[in-house]
């Protein structure tokens, strides 16, 4: 047993020598690694900074909590703005952490989409970012429905859905314009369907609306459709009167 302890031992002794004496030493007495390339710098601590504001002025907002996550659903580490509405964070290890973090920030009745953030490029590693947070119920939704001509199409039905997107959110029908709004919204991942006679919706899925992220909650989207090609009913008939061709099968 202790012959295996000394081997174990001297084979971890071994390992330490060959890594610390490959590590430069401009990594062992300061916060970066430099290797030969000016250019190839790799932090080892990164910093994130900035203001927390409220929507639409860019207010700062003091005491507010910021959070720091891995994930959307991972919080991690957390912070509070001081009195300016400023916050700031060290993020230590960087060459073993992700090189992308998920910022969110609220306050009593203000709120965010949890957004992206890229802090750990050889360039970025040291991050202002600004946080807008709004009021419950001050987003909007709206834009124009029109064909693939860009000619408006009136008393189109516009149907909202929210997260995860199970039943109707909000309905509304298009102005002779071919104008829609959904207001009083709140923060939240939407989805927006029309319907409309004679027309049908084009071949992609209708994208996520993300509405509080990266300070948009005013947001702007505009609709195509297809016409709808109505000859199905005549190329039945036509087979069905064999104008195309005869199958004969003989048993």
């Amino acid at each position: 047993m202790k012959n295996i302890k000394i081997k174990i031992l001297v084979v971890f002794s071994i390992l330490l020598f060959i890594f610390t004496s490959s590590v430069p030493a401009s990594f062992k007495s300061s916060s970066f690694y430099i290797n030969n390339n000016k250019d190839n710098i790799v932090p080892t601590i990164s910093y994130i900074h900035g203001i927390v504001r409220e929507y639409p002025h860019g207010t700062p907002v003091p005491d507010a909590v910021v959070e720091f996550r891995k994930s959307v659903s991972l919080p991690w580490k957390a912070t509070r703005t001081d009195e300016n509405g400023t916050y700031f964070m060290e993020i230590r290890n960087m060459l073993f952490f992700p090189k992308y973090y998920v910022i969110w920030a609220g306050s009593t009745g203000l709120s965010m989409l949890p957004t992206y953030i890229e802090v750990n490029n050889r360039r970025n590693f040291d991050v202002t970012k600004d946080l807008w947070i709004a009021p419950t119920g001050s987003g909007r939704i709206h834009g124009y429905v029109s064909d693939k001509q860009n000619k408006p199409i009136n008393n189109a039905e516009v149907v909202l859905l929210a997260y995860p997107y199970e039943t109707p959110y909000d309905t509304f029908y298009t102005t002779s314009d071919g104008y829609y709004s959904f207001t009083s919204l709140n923060v939240d991942i939407y989805k927006i369907f029309v319907e409309k006679g004679g027309f049908r919706p084009p071949h992609i899925p209708p994208s996520e609306i993300y509405l509080g992220r990266d300070g948009n909650f005013d947001i702007i989207y505009n609709y195509q459709m297809v016409k709808s090609i109505r000859f199905i009913g005549f190329i039945n008939s036509l087979l069905y009167n064999n104008f195309f061709f005869n199958i004969n099968v003989k048993i």
